[in-house]
């Protein structure tokens, strides 16, 4: 063969090798910057304590904070939650980027339903929060309420009920009962001759038809319990604000005495006073009228 033949020849093996090499030099360099760079993301971000799911182009991508795969390019992305709305927003991802993106955020209403048991159609119903005081149906009828702490205090069946303190969440749907033996409190007159009586200092006393008195102690402790005589209207007076556990837990009675606890089942109460001061609490059962 003839030596310019022959060096042809070897120019074009070289060539080959050359482009062979380029190849692998490229498909080398392209699985490089897929294992190294990383991919197209998108984190969405919401204010603290909202909860829900992403959602990218209809489709459930996962919770906010997370790191989402997604293609480059533009999506529609928004928030499914049941406590709190967010308008759907658009955005364009470049290539193998990592995106934030925040979703503003608003509370749903909470719903609140307020019922007496009894049934008492007179029965006035509030709820009072840093925004003011508001009336509630006692029916059952549901009310939109702005979430948030509220105070909740009714008036039923001639009975003034003690306030009790709740919490609403976004999206939140309760339903709150008033009146019978567990929450059946309220402001009455006292018997004739249950205050200013000098009774003797009774834990673990059976409450009579004399007055009673015991201590609620401070500092987280309970006196011991005090036991109610079964078919007896119990009578608290005190000065102050105590706690009150029995079978139905502990309930906070804050109005002054005295309060009737109504008809309550045979069982025992405890008692502690709210703040650093012991409350003295002077104790009282009389039978229900025939």
């Amino acid at each position: 063969m003839p030596p310019a033949d022959q060096r042809s020849r070897h120019r074009d093996k070289a060539v080959r090798r050359l482009w062979q090499a380029l190849l692998v030099l490229g498909a080398g360099g392209l699985l490089w910057s897929w294992l190294v760079v990383p991919p197209t993301t998108l984190v969405v971000d919401v204010a603290s304590g909202v909860r829900g799911t992403v959602l990218v182009d209809g489709r459930e991508a996962g919770r906010p904070g997370d790191v989402l795969d997604v293609r480059p390019g533009r999506h529609v992305v928004e928030l499914r939650s049941d406590g709190w709305s967010a308008h759907p927003r658009a955005v364009t991802l470049p290539e193998r980027t990592r995106s934030h993106l925040r979703l503003a955020t608003t509370p749903r209403p909470a719903r609140l339903g307020v019922r007496a048991a009894p049934p008492d159609p007179a029965a006035v119903v509030t709820a009072t929060s840093d925004g003011g005081t508001r009336r509630l149906p006692s029916d059952g009828t549901v009310e939109s309420l702005p979430p948030g702490r509220y105070r909740i205090r009714a008036w039923s069946n001639g009975r003034m009920l003690p306030a009790q303190e709740i919490t609403l969440a976004p999206g939140e749907e309760r339903t709150l009962w008033i009146g019978g033996t567990a929450t059946g409190l309220a402001p009455a007159a006292m018997p004739s001759g249950s205050s200013g009586g000098n009774g003797s200092a009774a834990d673990g006393a059976t409450a009579s038809g004399d007055p009673t008195r015991i201590v609620a102690p401070a500092g987280g402790r309970w006196s011991d319990p005090v036991v109610i005589p079964p078919g007896r209207r119990f009578f608290l007076s005190f000065e102050g604000a105590i706690r009150v556990r029995g079978a139905a837990g502990p309930i906070l009675l804050d109005d002054a005495g005295p309060v009737d606890l109504g008809v309550l089942p045979p069982s025992g109460l405890a008692m502690t006073a709210v703040g650093d001061r012991a409350v003295a609490v002077t104790v009282r059962t009389v039978a229900p009228p025939p």
